[in-house]
């Protein structure tokens, strides 16, 4: 890898832990706000079900009361009971669509307050205004009871299943939490150390190899036999690896002119030693001919003889 790119990694080590903090964190919050929504439809499931309770009890409360003093008021929560509750057990239903066990129960629970209301109609109907009570087909106060012991169960059942739910979803959540926190944490310790080991490689191995060049720069001046190279290759091993061609074109020019030094040593010496013998091939009948001069400068001689 050059450089750069090196770098780039280096600092890309610590940056990388915070936005994996970051992003942890954020699905902490995430984590944390889907448990609030859990506890706050377990809530609403748990008092929706008090409700539709409160509801059927108060409507056969009113129904026995009315049968027994034949007043209309009492069947007020009835009435209520007839518009209200079937839209609450389907709020409930919707609430609870997504667990299969829930359901089912509220499933049963549905079927068990329609038969509820309709044993409570028979009851409302078999006492006439004003007058004698008319009997009832079967025993709609006995069956009442019963319904309303099977709904009690039901209701008692689903409650306890959303609050096994209920602490199923905190006990995992919080067992999330705790472990989005420790990566958190263990992110913002590794992350900085390792971009601090990985600064601390990146320059000393820098150094190192900056150190190697400078002592192949210098063994190449001395014309000296080059140590090992740096390896890599990013610009320093690129550069080492130009010294060592560089060392090696300029042994073979120095190999070169070592050569053509020793060939005009050879021709100087060649013609030094050419002149030496001319010099003295020439010098020892020059020197017959300056004596042989020198003695006819001693005789009386002609003009003519002197010139030749």
């Amino acid at each position: 890898m050059p450089l750069r790119a090196k770098g780039l990694v280096v600092v890309a080590i610590p940056l990388a832990a915070v936005v994996v903090s970051a992003l942890l964190f954020f699905i902490n919050e995430g984590e944390d706000q889907q448990a609030e929504h859990w506890v706050a439809h377990t809530h609403e499931v748990r008092t929706d079900i008090q409700q539709a309770l409160n509801i059927l009890l108060d409507a056969t409360n009113g129904v026995r009361g009315y049968l027994l003093t034949g007043q209309d008021k009492l069947l007020d929560p009835y009435e209520s009971a007839i518009q209200t509750l079937p839209d609450d057990l389907a709020h409930l239903a919707r609430l609870v669509e997504n667990e299969p066990a829930q359901a089912e129960r509220m499933h049963r629970i549905t079927s068990l307050a329609e038969n509820h209301l309709d044993a409570l109609t028979r009851i409302r109907y078999s006492v006439l205004p004003k007058g004698p009570t008319v009997r009832p087909v079967g025993d709609p106060l006995g069956e009442s009871a019963s319904i309303m012991n099977a709904l009690r169960l039901e209701f008692r059942a689903m409650q306890t299943e959303e609050n096994r739910l209920l602490t199923e979803s905190t006990a995992h959540n919080e067992r999330v939490h705790q472990r989005i926190l420790g990566i958190i944490g263990l992110s913002l310790v590794l992350g900085p150390s390792c971009g601090f080991v990985a600064a601390f490689l990146f320059t000393t191995g820098i150094g190192r190899r900056m150190k190697q060049l400078e002592q192949i720069a210098g063994e190449l001046s001395q014309e000296s036999a080059l140590s090992p190279v740096p390896p890599g290759n990013d610009e320093i091993g690129r550069l080492g690896r130009a010294l060592e061609q560089s060392s090696i074109l300029l042994m073979k020019r120095a190999h070169e002119l070592r050569g053509a030094k020793d060939e005009a040593e050879k021709a100087n010496q060649a013609k030094s030693d050419f002149l030496s013998r001319m010099s003295h091939e020439l010098r020892t009948p020059l020197n017959a001919i300056l004596g042989f001069g020198q003695l006819l400068e001693m005789d009386h001689l002609s003009p003519e003889q002197q010139e030749s």
